[in-house]
């Protein structure tokens, strides 16, 4: 692990000091909701904050970014987390905080193949094509720290913010 300049560890400590704290999912709904303007401004349709409808009787959960283009659906699960200064710390956050995520993803990709054939209003939001069986869907954890980037389904956020910046399409 590379070691940290002031400026890392301040963040780092006031972010484990608050990771309970009452802002952080503000903090979070302030990255998806910027990220998301990032993939409009790309061409990207997006839909933030969806609640699909129950799989078998299980709620998936709020998935917090859609975005589509070109029969590309990217189901963004976004982890807002600090910066990890030793290898213990970052295997626990891929072994807990990314499995989990990883997970979650499973459950929200199943329910995301039904809500894409089954809800009018979600097909209208990300104006879809008729051809709905021909939609690839991709999960992607977005991470704000970089330990785990393009590993297990895991994308920076940096890489992507890099990689919107200078895109004019979906590949």
């Amino acid at each position: 692990m590379a070691s940290q300049n002031n400026s890392t560890a301040a963040i780092n400590n006031l972010r484990r000091i608050g990771c309970r704290r009452k802002g952080r999912k503000g903090e979070t709904d302030r990255i998806e909701s910027r990220l998301g303007d990032l993939f409009r401004s790309k061409g990207f349709a997006v839909v933030h904050s969806y609640q699909p409808d129950l799989v078998n009787g299980k709620d998936p959960g709020e998935v917090d970014l859609l975005c589509y283009m070109d029969n590309h659906l990217l189901v963004l699960e976004v982890k807002s987390t600090y910066i990890r200064k030793t290898k213990q710390d970052a295997w626990i956050h891929r072994t807990t905080t990314l499995r989990k995520a990883s997970q979650q993803l499973r459950q929200k990709e199943n329910a995301m193949a039904q809500a894409i054939v089954n809800d009018a209003n979600l097909q209208a939001k990300l104006k879809l094509s008729d051809q709905k069986d021909a939609i690839n869907i991709h999960p992607w954890i977005v991470d704000t720290s970089i330990e785990y980037d393009q590993r297990g389904g895991s994308v920076c956020l940096n890489s992507i913010l890099s990689f919107l910046s200078g895109a004019s399409a979906f590949d």
